[in-house]
């Protein structure tokens, strides 16, 4: 596919058991590199109360460094 590549997904499903997260997030990386095999991207799953930190922490670098990007 052609066209700007400016364009994100970010999804926070919460209320999962460990097992459930787990296979989300594998699936969810799985048709990611399907999809878009050249996007980059970022995987999390854990306690609630640290996905926030995770987020914060990681996405910032990766989304504002487009220097790869066209």
């Amino acid at each position: 596919m052609s066209g700007k590549k400016d364009q994100a997904v970010v999804f926070v499903i919460d209320g999962l058991t460990a097992t459930q997260a787990g296979r989300l997030k594998g699936a969810i990386s799985t048709q990611k590199s399907k999809i878009a095999p050249q996007a980059r991207g970022l995987a999390f799953s854990g306690n609630r109360k640290n996905i926030g930190k995770n987020l914060t922490a990681s996405t910032q670098k990766l989304l504002t460094d487009t220097k790869d990007q066209k």
